[in-house]
């Protein structure tokens, strides 16, 4: 299966994204739907109280929009010549031949996987035929071990369940990622130390698929237990109270000052993955 994302304009449109991650291709849309429609689509979620990160909610408004409004469009393609037929008659004009080119070469590297794969089995046969010939000759010398004799593969350890991953997904989480978003301002705010620019360039880049807040509060968690881990330390301003500054491992004291301790801890965190960033 195959997720487009493209941009349409009238009478153009932007060259289509292909995704093999279902997920991956709908924040994308989301984050292009923000970059182009954000006032309008705010509007539009506020009218009809709808979840701005919600994938649902964007594709209704993008429906919604006119054939000469800018927005994005989302298909899914198997890789089946028959469907990529019956989408073609549903595919804006502007976007048909770029589109079905897309699903072509996409189409040619699966066989081309598939081809490689075919003679990577093909490899293994004979190598475990001659593993076993191998066996046998050893076997029948009183080495090693017979055809009946081979030794059963090692255990392996039953997988340990991602703490973080269970942690992010409790109640008490949730809780948290709404209480930041209030305190932020609400659904269309932002975090002061990181954009929605910052969040589509980690979508674009493959580094999340989460939305937007729930993105942020998982980089304040680990942000903040880093710059524990690495010695930092926060204090509150001398002249400003209520005011508070980072201090790196190294004694330097952050020029920037933070009305939240867990702010301060937050950009610390920060600037050592920034700091650890440059170094690789």
């Amino acid at each position: 299966m195959l997720y487009i994302v493209q941009m349409i304009a009238p009478g153009t449109a932007a060259p289509p994204r292909i995704f093999a991650d279902q997920a991956a291709a709908q924040a994308t849309f989301i984050a292009l739907l923000g970059e182009h429609r954000a006032a309008d689509f705010a509007q539009y979620c506020a009218t009809n109280e709808a979840d701005p990160e919600s994938f649902t909610t964007a594709r209704e408004f993008a429906a919604a929009c006119g054939e000469d409004d800018v927005r994005p469009c989302y298909w899914e393609l198997t890789l089946e010549a028959d469907e990529v037929a019956a989408k073609q008659a549903q595919l804006p004009p502007q976007s048909r031949e770029p589109v079905l080119k897309a699903a072509a070469e996409a189409q040619q590297q699966v066989l081309g996987v598939q081809t490689d794969l075919r003679g990577l089995a093909e490899k293994l046969t004979g190598m475990s035929q001659e593993l076993i010939r191998l066996q046998n000759l050893l076997g029948d010398e009183g080495e090693g071990f017979g055809p009946d004799e081979t030794p059963a593969a090692p255990e392996l350890p039953e997988p340990v369940p991602d703490e973080l991953e269970e942690k992010y997904q409790t109640a008490e989480w949730q809780d948290f990622v709404q209480s930041l978003i209030q305190m932020c301002g609400g659904n269309w705010a932002e975090f002061p130390l990181l954009s929605r620019q910052d969040w589509r360039q980690a979508v674009y880049s493959d580094q999340t698929k989460l939305p937007y807040w729930e993105w942020i509060a998982i980089t304040i968690d680990q942000a903040i237990e880093k710059a524990r881990e690495h010695g930092y330390a926060v204090e509150e301003d001398g002249e400003q109270s209520g005011h508070f500054a980072y201090l790196t491992p190294a004694g330097e004291r952050s020029s920037t000052l933070y009305e939240l301790e867990d702010l301060a801890w937050c950009a610390a965190g920060l600037h050592e993955m920034e700091t650890v960033s440059k170094q690789t």
